[in-house]
């Protein structure tokens, strides 16, 4: 077995583990100023996972929240490393998986698990809730854009690069 020396805490040792809480690609930065022993800003989305490897039994956080899209047609996700939420924002489609039955997420189990589903539901929203106004929660609650929403020019400039759309000129 191959034992690393912790180069902050000076000697240390690091023995290998598992640590189960969610982390995303927003904690790489905020990780890397820890290394390094510099400050972290304020109001970044991201966690330093310093203190976990230091520490294989803490936790980054409880719920990792991703979101892919523009407004009005985002899916937002979910996750506690257990169970994975998501919630499509354009027409209020839901699905829930149970990550320790189903890792590869095939079976959606939303119809079936309406407690779980209740639960991580009112998590993404009370996350949403969090912003200044996120245009998804109206009155306390997720709420679908189903009528269109008109794009300003720069998320169409955005869509025609991005997406290669054809037609919005």
């Amino acid at each position: 077995m191959m034992r690393l020396r912790s180069p902050r805490t000076g000697g240390t040792e690091w023995l290998p583990g598992v640590n189960h809480s969610p982390v995303g690609l927003q904690d790489i930065m905020p990780t890397c100023l820890s290394i390094a022993g510099l400050p972290i800003p304020e109001g970044l989305d991201g966690r330093s996972l310093w203190d976990v490897v230091n520490d294989p039994a803490g936790a980054v956080r409880e719920t990792l929240l991703g979101e892919f899209g523009i407004p009005g047609k985002r899916s937002l996700m979910v996750t506690d490393g257990v169970w994975k939420y998501i919630w499509f924002e354009e027409d209020g489609e839901q699905l829930l998986f149970h990550l320790a039955e189903d890792a590869d997420e095939l079976v959606n189990v939303a119809s079936t698990q309406p407690e779980q589903l209740g639960e991580y539901r009112q998590r993404l929203t009370n996350i949403l809730l969090e912003r200044t106004a996120d245009p998804a929660v109206i009155n306390g609650q997720l709420r679908s854009s189903s009528s269109p929403r008109k794009l300003t020019s720069r998320e169409k400039v955005q869509l025609i690069n991005d997406q290669n759309v054809r037609g919005l000129h």
